[in-house]
C-alpha cells in the first residue's frame, strides 16, 4: 500500500459517492467518512502515508509548573492543559506497547481543573485535577494496545481517552486512573460490538464519589470535539 495509508483506500470509485461500495454492506456512517474528502480538508494531505505506528515508546512528561503573577485580575483561573500527550491523525493509529508518565509538580496549591463539566455543575466539585487525561489517541480507526500510562493520583482525572471514526481497539492497558474509549459515527451510548472493542483496561485508582459511567457519557461530546479539529479547513 503505498505511503502506509489506509483511510480511502476502501473505495472502489471515488467518482460516485452515492454508490461507494457497490455489492457491499457497510456500516452506517462509514460512506460519509471515506467518501468526504473535500478539497480545503487537510484529509488530502495525510489520507496517504498518514498512519501512524506509535510502538514500544517510553515518553516521560517531567513537568514542574511555574504560572507567572498576572498584572491584572481574572474572572476565572484558565486550565493548565487537557493532555500531557496527543497522538491523533486522520488515518490509521496503533499505539501498542507503550509507556505513557506525568511527574506532575508545583499545582498543589491551583485549582485549574479543565472546563469540562458545563453544564454539568453536579461534577464541578469532583473534578479538581489540573489536567483531563494523561493522553488522547485518536484517529479513523484505532487499535490502543498493552500501553502502561502512570501519573500522579492528583494529576489528572483520567489516565487515557481513545476516539476512533470507524473502528476502535482499545484493550489490554493499565493506567493509574480510569479510561475511555468512543466511536465518533454512533450515537450516545451505542457502540457496536463488531467494529468497538473496549475490554480489560485496568485503573489502579478510581476517585470516590465519581460515576465514572455517566461521566463517560457527559464527556463524550468534548472529547469529540477535541478530534473534530483535525477537519477545520486549511
Amino acid at each position: 500500500m503505498p505511503g502506509g495509508g489506509s483511510i480511502g483506500y476502501e473505495l472502489f470509485d471515488r467518482s460516485d459517492p452515492a454508490n461507494p461500495f457497490p455489492g457491499f454492506k457497510a456500516p452506517a456512517g462509514a460512506p460519509a467518512i471515506l467518501v468526504n474528502n473535500p478539497t480545503s480538508s487537510p484529509r488530502r494531505l495525510v489520507g496517504v502515508g498518514g498512519s501512524v505506528l506509535f510502538v514500544n515508546n517510553q515518553v516521560i512528561y517531567d513537568w514542574d509548573v511555574k504560572r507567572p503573577v498576572p498584572t491584572v485580575e481574572a474572572s476565572f483561573q484558565p486550565p493548565l492543559s487537557y493532555f500531557a500527550v496527543a497522538v491523533l491523525t486522520l488515518d490509521h493509529l496503533c499505539c501498542v506497547g507503550n509507556h505513557f508518565a506525568i511527574r506532575l509538580g508545583g499545582v498543589e496549591g491551583l485549582t485549574l481543573n479543565p472546563p469540562i463539566t458545563e453544564p454539568f455543575p453536579e461534577l464541578e466539585a469532583l473534578l479538581t485535577e489540573p489536567l483531563l487525561a494523561n493522553a488522547l489517541l485518536g484517529g479513523s480507526t484505532v487499535q490502543v494496545a498493552r500501553n502502561r500510562f502512570a501519573e500522579n493520583v492528583l494529576a489528572t482525572t483520567l489516565s487515557m481517552i481513545s476516539g476512533a471514526d470507524l473502528m476502535n481497539m482499545t484493550s489490554g492497558n493499565q493506567g493509574t486512573h480510569p479510561m475511555f474509549a468512543y466511536q465518533w459515527w454512533v450515537g450516545p451510548n451505542f457502540e457496536p460490538p463488531e467494529f468497538f472493542m473496549s475490554t480489560n483496561n485496568v485503573g489502579l485508582f478510581v476517585k470516590h464519589g465519581v460515576d465514572f459511567a455517566n461521566f463517560k457519557v457527559l464527556l463524550r461530546n468534548q472529547a469529540k470535539a477535541f478530534f473534530q479539529l483535525l477537519r477545520q479547513p486549511t
